[in-house]
């Protein structure tokens, strides 16, 4: 079960989307990538063309991984489909944007946020995640707004996306828009908070600006003020033939 919703805030200048995600074993969150006929990392996809070859009913960006492993950056803990790609991090709890804080999704369909170094990737692997999305700030853990997010951390307006869980297989999203004229883009610690509202217990701030994309049913919800970014992977809920029809 998918609902989406939209709202705007005129007096702010502000428009964001909620997305209610209810997932089962059967159709959990899946992870999708662009890759080589080695495995590799691939040159990436317009996310639209990406959700609609793989059939996403609702796609969201994720980390924005593919990126930093391509420019040679330290790319973080990223796992995909119970497969480890990379396992270099930064130390926790330093001042750099991404931190590279983790949302570890597992096979139970629970989600958990961890500082960047707690664990490596095989080590997620062996606790059962199935997935592992690296960038960061953590936005709620344990049900509590990061304390860090009210004290001037990157306190700057941007398009947002943000990921969470209320409870195993249910999951809540926000896509803020933002770099428009009717939409500056929100405060991390506007994310944390709204996530709290919606009910999630853990959530973590994903890449936006220009990277964030929502998309349902093959067509792009969402606006950044920018050109659609390339992607390397997308975070998908459901599938669907019907899917760009």
């Amino acid at each position: 079960s998918i609902t989406i919703r939209r709202f705007y805030d005129k007096k702010n200048k502000n428009m964001w989307f909620e997305g209610d995600i209810l997932c089962s074993p059967e159709a959990p969150l899946k992870s999708y990538l662009s890759l080589t006929s080695s495995g590799k990392i691939g040159n990436g996809k317009n996310p639209i063309q990406f959700s609609k070859a793989e059939k996403i009913v609702l796609g969201i960006s994720d980390d924005h991984f593919g990126t930093r492993a391509r420019g040679k950056s330290t790319v973080g803990i990223i796992v995909r489909n119970g497969i480890a790609y990379y396992d270099k991090t930064h130390a926790a709890n330093k001042g750099r944007f991404p931190n590279l804080e983790t949302l570890a999704v597992f096979k139970d369909g629970s989600m958990e946020t961890y500082v960047s170094d707690a664990y490596s990737a095989e080590e997620y692997i062996n606790m059962g995640a199935e997935n592992v999305f690296a960038f960061g700030p953590i936005l709620v853990k344990d049900g509590v707004a990061d304390e860090r997010l009210t004290k001037n951390y990157y306190y700057y307006k941007e398009p947002r996306m943000a990921l969470g869980m209320i409870e195993p297989y249910h999951y809540v999203l926000l896509a803020v828009n933002g770099r428009t004229d009717d939409c500056k883009g929100v405060y991390l610690d506007w994310l944390a908070d709204k996530m709290i509202e919606l009910g999630a217990q853990e959530a973590l701030n994903l890449d936006g600006g220009g990277t964030a994309c929502l998309t349902f049913m093959g067509k792009r919800l969402n606006r950044t003020g920018s050109d659609i970014r390339v992607l390397h992977s997308m975070i998908g809920f459901g599938n669907s033939d019907q899917v760009g029809e």
